[in-house]
């Protein structure tokens, strides 16, 4: 199954600061986006992926809706190169127990 995404730990500052350089950039076709993240571990233990979500839900919509999970520290709804919305979005809460409420919704 192939996500869309992946997570590269670069041996030296200088490296990731040049990946840097790529986001918002067509690939292949494709337009990618390249962000810093902290630990891998920290943020695969407390992210959950959000599938079918409508068209017209935004940002505030999924912060409001999964607030009573826990405290959220970032939502990041998928949207194409013009925009819209993909239909899925991470919700990324502050700890793993906001994970696991939000997985019982």
């Amino acid at each position: 199954v192939i996500k869309g995404f992946a997570y590269i730990q670069f041996s030296q500052e200088s490296e990731a600061q040049k990946a840097l350089s790529f986001d918002r950039t067509r690939q292949e076709g494709r337009v990618i986006i390249v962000q810093e993240c902290k630990s891998v571990k920290d943020i695969e233990q407390s992210t959950v992926h959000v599938n079918n979500i409508p068209r017209s839900v935004n940002e505030e919509d999924l912060n409001q809706l999964f607030s009573s999970c826990g405290e959220i520290e970032k939502v990041k709804l998928v949207r194409d190169e013009h925009g819209k919305s993909k239909g899925f979005a991470f919700i990324q809460f502050a700890k793993t127990e906001g994970l696991e409420s939000a997985l019982n919704l």
